[in-house]
């Protein structure tokens, strides 16, 4: 009987803190959403003050103002969505930035990015060269340390941890 009320409770509180923790989840996600959305008319009351400067004719020649989210399809982005294409900020149309339309440029790019990647690389393992040297010479000054002041009893153990490491 006792067992019963000690399930039925633990079968409450179970329950109780699982719809607490979904209702705090969704209010988490629905707070991050109204973050990304006030971001958003954040970008578009910008895209706005740039139209009107340029209205008024305090902008520079030929500039155009970018073009405002869609609050609609703003958590269905695809890779391929205007916003992650900056050719709407140029003076003509018709220019494509080379980084975005020349096959040369976009395998330059590549290739200064793996080569930067192989300097870091290069540069990393050097630090662990030195790094083991370091501690191969702290190593050896013990181990000569430790012949000089046992002779050749210490020696006997070198010989033993040489051939535990091999």
């Amino acid at each position: 009987m006792v067992c019963d009320h000690i399930f039925i409770l633990y079968q409450y509180l179970n329950s109780f803190t699982e719809k607490k923790l979904k209702n705090h989840v969704q209010s988490k996600l629905d707070h991050n959403d109204s973050s990304v959305e006030r971001l958003a008319r954040s970008y578009n009351n910008l895209c706005n003050n740039i139209q009107v400067l340029i209205n008024e004719g305090k902008a520079p020649r030929g500039a155009q103002a970018p073009s405002k989210l869609q609050k609609e399809g703003l958590f269905k982005l695809d890779v391929d969505d205007g916003i992650w294409q900056d050719i709407d900020i140029g003076i003509d149309d018709t220019f494509v930035p080379a980084w975005l339309g020349d096959e040369s440029v976009h395998s330059g790019i590549k290739a200064l990015l793996e080569h930067d990647r192989c300097v870091e690389e290069e540069q990393r393992l050097f630090r662990e060269l030195q790094t083991m040297k370091e501690w191969m010479q702290e190593e050896w000054l013990c181990i000569q340390s430790c012949i000089s002041i046992s002779g050749r009893f210490c020696l006997q153990i070198v010989h033993m941890i040489i051939a535990n490491m091999t």
